[in-house]
């Protein structure tokens, strides 16, 4: 069974893609602060550092954690991470880089990317 429909949000793992998903969701409804207790902050996984960077900036609107995404996604070509940072760039009124980072200007072939694109563009 499914813990995010159960909302047996603590039996969650930080490697699952459904944790993923709820610290994202977390996100997006504005509670920061609910996020970052769930997040570790000792992971070595990709995902989880853009998280922490997203969390983080949405908390304290501070720039080094954009450029700490910035150099993540430069570092690793993965989906997830391109997204996070996408979504970050947005929040910060960089729209062109949030089209870069979705990768608007490439073949993407990332379904969750060609939905933000109008989004953003229509924003």
């Amino acid at each position: 069974m499914d813990h995010f429909l159960l909302k047996d949000y603590k039996s969650l793992q930080p490697n699952d893609d459904t944790f993923i998903y709820h610290i994202r969701a977390l996100l997006a409804q504005n509670n920061t602060t609910h996020a970052l207790s769930l997040l570790p902050t000792d992971s070595q996984s990709i995902h989880i550092i853009s998280l922490s960077a997203l969390a983080n900036y949405l908390h304290s609107r501070h720039p080094s954690h954009l450029d700490q995404l910035r150099h993540l996604s430069l570092q690793v070509d993965d989906d997830i991470v391109r997204i996070i940072s996408g979504t970050a760039f947005a929040c910060a009124g960089q729209l062109e880089q949030a089209l870069e980072y979705l990768g608007a200007s490439t073949n993407t072939e990332n379904l969750e990317a060609y939905v933000l694109f109008p989004a953003l563009i229509l924003y």
